[in-house]
């Protein structure tokens, strides 16, 4: 996360940069819950992981928000994750 982290603080504003983080965390806690609940997701590490939950289309569904908004909002982050994870080079 902390590549991730590192380029977004570069050309966003300490607001965007708050949103994105708080929209992780919910990211990091649906992914917690469900590897709680899934035995088979504890195979799983890092980028394969964060794969997983995040796409083109956005991330999980979060039980926390209250909003449709605040869901936009997390899906915006999760395709911003996505596309930073795509654009990298594969490891060897």
């Amino acid at each position: 996360m902390h590549p991730f982290l590192s380029a977004l603080m570069e050309g966003y504003s300490k607001t965007t940069i708050n949103r994105h983080v708080s929209n992780l965390w919910l990211l990091g806690g649906e992914m917690i819950s469900h590897i709680h609940t899934d035995p088979e997701m504890k195979d799983f590490v890092g980028e394969e992981l964060l794969l997983r939950f995040v796409d083109e289309e956005g991330g999980p569904y979060s039980r926390h928000l209250a909003t449709e908004e605040e869901q936009k909002s997390l899906d915006a982050t999760c395709r911003k994750l996505y596309r930073f994870l795509s654009q990298k080079p594969a490891r060897t």
